[in-house]
């Protein structure tokens, strides 16, 4: 046995005698030193000193005590002054050790009166843990020990159900003193066993080998039921549950297109073995026909989820719905351009497309059809006239809303015009008969950094030069350089913003005028798209989400 390192002194230098030194009771100091039984309740044992007959007085008791696992990284040291009667108790608590269980070594050092200082080796003691009776607790397997492991070592279990063998075996280590296992990760019903084992440096050392049984309950007379409360609404039931099912949810869906719309309700206990749902065909889109309901339960035994029952039911008829809300917005018969939009509302059925047919009143063969998916009950359609015609013309609207029952609305909207308007979109002036000032500039190459809006309009406008700066510049830099500027749009200008684009400025190519107010763009680096585009069609270049303030207006002569 290793003495502590703090105390290898040689008697002459503390006049006492080495542990573990065979001597007379003169050469230990005249005292007894003795220590009790572990107590298992307590964790604790008591180390006793007293001075024998005739002999010397005892002035203070030191005891060391650690366990042998992994050094001396858990010794502690209890010591008393306190000597009553001749006579002196330390008690030794395994709470004071972490509650670690393994070998336990005990040093006793005693001081005299005269000053003698004597060791006593107490040699040691295996303090063992003991596991607690496994328990099953909401589907969990739970088991835990009275004490640590040492401080090397770790606890271990396996748990595997009788059916089959151990086919279901598996292997866990323990969260210092508890483990908790999940009866799902085994098998269902019947006996299990969970043998726990002490693994230390690498060798298994069996502690407990306990079982329990998990009856199979008796087969529930279980009843399912459906209450129709209004044309929009039914109540689903089941009832006569065992009363280890803690939990149900009931997934609801039409047998419209699969399982679209389905929807997992959790439904409330109502009583003992009774569980009731309200479902609501707004969350079905007010689908007609043929509805689905499965009821699954929570086994509060195994953990696992359960099939219980499915039932289904019909809807033949909702009354009182709404049609969807349709717009026809954003029209301009010049550019022949407008937009189609549906809007659910919390009484039309669900849409799941929106479908736009156009047709020429003059030429039937110059139609065209336009459909898109809603996204949070919403749909818009841009249609733009001038891909069926260059010429004016009249054209009807018809819009489609297309139900997620495969049921659909029809809805005829307004005429729409297409009047081109003689301003067209001029393009960039190559020839000879170009001002001087825009001929310059047209053949550079583009240096302004793409995706940008600056490099957008060096694009669009060749005549615009390079190296202007930010776009919060350019009005000040084009007409230091002799470009007309101003404030009035005009087509073929480039329209400056010096306050938008976070303080950077933007600027754009003006396509089409209609006042100081509403004119038409093309542009890169708008809201993020930095491909060149119109992005706002008819738009107010003033308003204060443009950044504010005046507009300026760069123009090509």
């Amino acid at each position: 046995m290793k003495l502590i390192k703090s105390f290898l002194f040689t008697s002459c230098v503390l006049g006492m005698v080495a542990l573990g030194q065979s001597a007379s009771a003169e050469e230990i100091g005249q005292a007894n030193v003795s220590k009790t039984e572990y107590n298992t309740s307590s964790r604790t044992f008591d180390v006793l000193v007293s001075r024998k007959a005739g002999g010397k007085a005892i002035k203070t008791v030191e005891v060391a005590i650690w366990s042998e696992e992994n050094g001396q990284d858990d010794l502690r040291w209890y010591s008393s002054s306190a000597i009553s009667n001749n006579q002196t108790k330390l008690q030794f608590n395994i709470a004071n050790h972490g509650n670690r269980a393994g070998n336990y070594i005990t040093h006793v050092y005693t001081t005299f009166t005269d000053g003698q200082r004597v060791g006593t080796n107490l040699g040691s003691v295996n303090i063992k843990t003991s596991l607690n009776p496994v328990q099953v607790v909401d589907g969990q397997v739970k088991i835990s020990s009275t004490l640590a492991p040492p401080s090397n070592a770790k606890f271990q279990t396996a748990v595997w159900s009788d059916e089959n063998g151990q086919d279901d075996i598996k292997w866990y280590n323990w969260d210092t003193t508890n483990l908790s296992v999940a009866l799902s990760n085994h098998k269902g019903y019947g006996t299990y066993h969970v043998h726990t084992y002490l693994n230390q440096d690498n060798k298994m050392q069996g502690l407990s080998g306990q079982s329990f049984t998990l009856e199979k309950p008796a087969p529930a007379k279980i009843s399912t039921q459906v209450t129709k409360i209004s044309d929009k609404t039914v109540d689903i039931s089941i009832s006569g549950l065992p009363n280890y099912i803690s939990s149900v949810k009931i997934p609801t869906w039409s047998e419209v297109n699969g399982q679209d719309d389905i929807k997992w309700y959790q439904a409330q206990k109502v009583g003992e073995g009774n569980f009731k749902v309200r479902v609501n065909m707004v969350d079905h889109g007010f689908d007609l026909g043929t509805y689905h309901a499965h009821f699954y339960g929570k086994n509060s035994q195994t953990g696992n989820e359960e099939g219980l029952a499915a039932t289904s039911f019909t809807i033949d008829n909702i009354s009182g719905l709404e049609n969807p809300v349709i717009n026809l917005n954003q029209t301009n018969s010049t550019q022949g351009l407008f937009t189609v939009s549906i809007l659910e509302t919390l009484m039309s059925k669900k849409v799941i497309s929106l479908k736009v047919v156009v047709t020429s009143k003059t030429n039937v063969s110059k139609t065209k059809t336009y459909e898109v998916k809603t996204s949070n009950q919403r749909a818009n359609i841009s249609v733009d006239l001038k891909q069926l015609t260059t010429t004016a013309d009249n054209f009807s609207v018809t819009a489609y809303a297309i139900y997620s029952d495969n049921s659909q609305a029809i809805f005829n909207l307004a005429e729409q015009k297409f009047t081109p308007s003689v301003v067209t979109t001029p393009q960039p002036s190559t020839t000879n008969s170009a001002s001087p000032r825009i001929t310059r500039y047209i053949n550079e190459t583009n240096t302004y950094p793409v995706g940008q809006c600056t490099w957008g309009v060096k694009t669009l406008a060749p005549w615009i030069p390079n190296y202007l700066g930010n776009a919060k510049e350019w009005t000040n830099g084009a007409k230091n350089l002799g470009f007309r500027t101003g404030t009035t749009p005009e087509v073929g200008a480039i329209a400056v913003w010096p306050y938008d684009g976070g303080g950077y400025g933007h600027v754009a190519y003006v396509t089409a005028v209609e006042s100081s107010t509403r004119i038409q763009v093309k542009e890169a680096n708008y809201a993020g798209n930095q491909s060149i585009a119109n992005y706002r069609n008819w738009f107010n270049p003033t308003a204060s989400w443009c950044g504010g303030g005046t507009v300026f207006y760069i123009y090509p002569n």
